[in-house]
């Protein structure tokens, strides 16, 4: 393929990707109030109902938002004869030296998260969609359903799928339109700025492992940090006191790993190409990535 084709089909495929995005975005939207629907049906006396319905949506959305747009993607886009999808994809192993950085930054960043997401709540009263779980098998539901189900699909998704076709042009467009859609799709004001770190991080995490199973860890590992932290406190009454000065010492500690992981990791050949500020304006302004803009401020006005 000479360079001219290969280009042309580079721009193909991340146009491809964004209507992706756009797909992915509205079967979440249909998937959830599908299920509310659904779970509307079941009477809010059944005990086991109205312990666990939260923890079930949210699985059952975050399961069918990802697998069917992926499943149908993956059926007509990856060319099944060739492992160089799947090897642009980075679905290689990590090197066993760069474990205790990722769960290292995993569990600091999450508490990074936290304090960078202080100055949006004093501006916006948002507490929607946060399951706080009080028993063992509340947390071990909410580890299911909001770290180990959004680690796997999320990261498959964006820095399996959306980044690596990116990448073909730019790895600086790659990253950076990755962090910001990932953080917006979630849809949530609030925790955008931790949103924002989570996502970043991962892209950088999967470039420099040369592995998406390494997002995919710090990705879990984060998000269950949150939970497990959620639990202690409903159970034990973590003091405020305690419970900031535990967090300012995760701003070191995260840092620390951060740069140890960054010094210890081989750094990987970038891709680049003319006008990348362009380029990664223009994706903001393709209508597949408005579109999706639209539905991110139906979620936050109405969800």
């Amino acid at each position: 393929m000479n360079k001219r084709n290969k280009g042309y089909a580079d721009i193909k495929r991340i146009k491809g990707v964004r209507w992706l995005l756009l797909w992915v975005m509205l079967t979440q939207l249909v998937t959830k109030v599908a299920g509310s629907a659904i779970m509307s049906f079941i009477p809010e006396s059944d005990v086991w109902y109205s312990k666990y319905s939260d923890y079930i949506q949210t699985g059952i959305v975050t399961t069918l938002t990802f697998l069917v747009p992926i499943s149908v993607y993956g059926i007509t886009s990856w060319r099944k004869t060739e492992r160089a999808d799947a090897e642009e994809m980075r679905f290689n192993r990590f090197s066993p030296k760069l474990l205790g950085f990722i769960v290292v930054m995993a569990i600091s960043g999450q508490f990074v998260m936290t304090l960078l997401n202080v100055p949006m709540s004093m501006i916006f009263d948002f507490h929607k969609g946060n399951l706080e779980p009080v028993s063992v098998s509340e947390t071990i539901m909410a580890l299911l359903v909001t770290a180990v189900l959004p680690g796997i699909f999320e990261e498959f998704w964006m820095h399996g799928i959306v980044m690596s076709v990116y990448e073909r042009r730019s790895t600086f467009v790659a990253i950076f339109f990755t962090t910001i859609m990932f953080a917006l799709l979630h849809g949530n004001l609030v925790k955008l700025p931790g949103f924002l770190l989570l996502g970043f991080v991962a892209a950088i995490i999967t470039i420099r492992s040369n592995s998406v199973y390494a997002a995919m860890l710090y990705h879990i590992i984060n998000n269950a940090s949150s939970v497990i932290y959620a639990y202690l406190n409903a159970n034990y009454e973590i003091g405020d006191v305690f419970a900031w000065t535990f967090f300012a010492v995760m701003v070191p500690v995260f840092i620390a790993s951060f740069l140890g992981f960054m010094f210890i990791s081989p750094k990987r050949q970038r891709t680049k190409c003319k006008n990348e500020g362009s380029m990664l304006v223009k994706n903001f302004l393709s209508l597949p990535v408005i579109l999706c803009l639209v539905l991110v401020y139906l979620k936050i006005r109405f969800y």
